[in-house]
């Protein structure tokens, strides 16, 4: 399974459109600003955009765009994340993809008898590979993931997937499941930036589309569940550690969170 979804990354990934934007001196430029611009920018995604910089100086002077960023996605994958990170870097997590070390920690619980399986801000599709890897059939994959761009590769590189542009706070009101079929949620959302009133709408969206035994998967480049533990209380929910990884840029830890007991806030 794993050749044929090397095959298929291969041919469904964009190098040529890739490599001809890489060359441009607008998206160098554009990098470089960045870099250059601190104020606004944390120290671990300042160490990525400069580990960016330098990817795309290769792959300008015509290197390979094969080789993977931390060990799991291409080269060619952090431009067009770093194009969505850029126009919008409260809603984007990370100037990069993650790697495969954090796609194999999000999605080591999962197999195909989780049943179907939610992913909010897939971006590329790391954790949508890594879920594929794992035997989950590609049928039962629903996508939501907010750029547009983003959403569009998604549709070309997972055409069996449920793809949705739309928002993850929208996710209790859009009515995406008759039942609560979903049997795990995996999240590539920056919830630590984002405001509480979010935060809730997205876990309640979440947890209305999952089973009583599902669990919500989300990494953070924090040092602790990036879900402040009165929300957790508020929703009824617990957050275990799953583990943390330095294979990636910036590194990242993975909490799982799931019911404990009746929510003072109603989750369906």
């Amino acid at each position: 399974m794993t050749g044929s979804l090397n095959a298929r990354m291969e041919h469904t990934r964009p190098s040529d459109r890739i490599a001809d934007a890489v060359s441009s001196k607008s998206c160098r430029s554009a990098v470089r600003s960045s870099v250059s611009s601190r104020r606004e920018i944390s120290p671990l995604n300042l160490d990525s955009l400069q580990m960016l910089s330098r990817l795309i100086d290769r792959l300008a002077a015509g290197g390979s765009g094969a080789p993977a960023t931390g060990g799991g996605m291409p080269v060619s994958d952090a431009l067009p994340f770093f194009r969505a990170w850029i126009s919008n870097p409260l809603r984007v997590a990370a100037v990069a993809p993650s790697s495969g070390a954090v796609a194999a920690l999000m999605t080591q619980d999962i197999t195909p008898r989780t049943g179907p399986v939610l992913e909010l801000g897939p971006g590329t599709g790391p954790f949508t590979y890594a879920l594929l890897e794992r035997g989950v059939p590609e049928r039962d994959l629903t996508l939501v993931e907010y750029d547009r761009d983003l959403a569009r590769l998604l549709e070309q590189r997972f055409p069996q997937a449920r793809v949705l542009q739309m928002d993850a706070e929208r996710l209790r009101d859009a009515g995406l499941f008759d039942v609560a079929p979903v049997g795990a949620v995996i999240s590539g959302l920056g919830i630590l930036s984002m405001p509480r009133r979010k935060v809730i709408a997205i876990l309640t969206g979440a947890f209305g589309c999952m089973h009583r035994g599902g669990a919500f998967y989300q990494i953070t480049y924090g040092l602790r569940c990036p879900v402040p533990g009165e929300i957790l209380d508020l929703l009824g929910l617990q957050a275990t550690h799953v583990g943390r990884t330095f294979r990636n840029i910036p590194p990242a830890a993975v909490y799982r969170i799931t019911r404990r007991g009746p929510a003072r806030l109603a989750l369906a």
